[in-house]
């Protein structure tokens, strides 16, 4: 299955114009973020080997335990619209439901750690 031109003209559109919306509330205002997710919604945390400790992969359901966690996040240093991998999936046969695998990187403020995420 795959979208006609006219439509992936759109799905693209849309797609960059949502994940620019995104990233700025990202940036300026975290809590407007809560009308994009789901109730189950997951967020999910791998944090690196720091000395001895192995890594931490923590789960968070819903926007609340969402806010939780991306409100001790840093702010970005970079803009991560610039290296976007997305990689969109019909998911069904209706035509308006894709699955999009959205990989990236950004730099944290102000320390400059590189990170990756999908």
């Amino acid at each position: 299955m795959s979208l006609d031109e006219i439509d992936a003209m759109n799905f693209s559109t849309t797609l960059n114009d949502f994940l620019t919306i995104f990233f700025r509330l990202w940036e300026e205002s975290r809590w407007d973020l809560r009308n994009l997710y789901d109730d189950s919604a997951v967020f999910s945390s791998i944090l690196a080997k720091q000395g001895r400790k192995a890594s931490a992969i923590t789960k968070s359901t819903g926007w609340t335990s969402i806010l939780n966690i991306a409100s001790r996040l840093h702010a970005l240093l970079n803009d991560p619209m610039t290296d976007l991998i997305i990689d969109p999936h019909p998911i069904s046969l209706h035509p308006l439901r894709i699955l999009c695998n959205v990989h990236g990187s950004f730099s944290e403020f102000p320390k400059s750690n590189r990170r990756a995420f999908d």
